[in-house]
């Protein structure tokens, strides 16, 4: 295999450079360090030479890995610039300024690579965000307040807009690595407003595990992920919203005895109203774009 069909383990290569250690970049890049180990191995091995020595103060770069970083930045670089223009030849159609809704935990992960994006591209465009639930965001853009949201799918189709999944998600259970033996005695967080698929409260489907057990309500997924990995309680949360901090070993999936693993299925996506959609179908098809890449990380 050749150098060029790396280019994936080429932006590995580029990150790690700026850590101390390939735990370190693990952490920072959001992988597990078996598989960040495993890309950069796959890169010496093509190349058949050492990018990295190992010290006392962290890795450093051998003059190959010196050679390799300038190109692999070149290279990079042009990837991004490419993918830009050709983006930007559909911005004839383009809104002088959209109001996006997101609920808390879409909003801290996925609006500055949103806004990152929609500055480069379409550099007139003014973007207001909106932080709500879900159930508020869709009302929203029914009622002309909202251009676009990302948000669970509302249970019944609405007036004035339409849905673009994303992806599918789940409610589980997690507690801090530090304490995860201690799962049975921990008091429950969950969050009152997470609904499934159809409607159904997750409060609902608790109900036994919270007849026998202290509950904490906490009405905020971003406020429940951090009170989660402080070790004060088990978390119920999407394991979408989970993911990032289990591969840092700051969470761990546990089991909650006589209650499924996973549960409270449901889907994440896109509703934009149909009048933006009719207006800027290409500049709306461009942001679904960027979503379904950031979906997948």
């Amino acid at each position: 295999m050749s150098l060029v069909e790396h280019l994936e383990k080429l932006r590995h290569f580029s990150k790690v450079t700026t850590y101390r250690s390939i735990n370190e970049a693990a952490q920072g890049i959001g992988m597990s360090q078996a598989g960040l180990s495993k890309s950069i191995a796959s890169l010496e091995a093509v190349l058949g030479i050492p990018l990295f020595v190992r010290s006392q103060g962290g890795i450093i770069l051998t003059k190959e890995g010196e050679i390799l970083l300038r190109a692999a930045k070149k290279i990079l670089a042009e990837a991004t610039d490419v993918e830009f223009s050709l983006r930007a030849l559909k911005a004839a159609q383009v809104p002088e300024k959209i109001r996006v809704g997101m609920y808390d935990s879409i909003a801290v992960y996925f609006f500055p690579e949103l806004l990152s994006y929609l500055n480069s591209i379409y550099r007139d465009l003014e973007v207001e965000l909106v932080v709500h639930q879900s159930s508020n965001l869709a009302a929203l853009i029914k009622n002309g307040e909202l251009d676009l949201a990302i948000g669970v799918y509302p249970l019944k189709t609405r007036q004035n807009m339409n849905f673009s999944l994303l992806f599918e998600d789940h409610y589980s259970f997690f507690a801090s690595s530090s304490i995860a033996q201690e799962v049975e005695r921990l008091p429950l967080i969950f969050n009152p407003h997470a609904m499934d698929e159809n409607g159904i409260a997750i409060e609902t489907l608790l109900q036994p595990v919270l007849k026998r057990r202290l509950s904490h309500r906490v009405y905020n997924f971003e406020t429940l992920k951090s009170l989660t990995v402080l070790g004060l309680g088990v978390g119920m949360l999407p394991t979408k919203v989970a993911k990032p901090l289990v591969l840092q070993r700051q969470l761990t999936p546990v089991i909650i005895q006589k209650t499924p693993n996973l549960f409270g299925k449901h889907k994440i996506g896109f509703y934009a109203s149909s009048k933006l959609l009719n207006a800027h179908q290409d500049f709306i098809d461009d942001i679904y774009r960027l979503g379904e890449r950031w979906s997948k990380t």
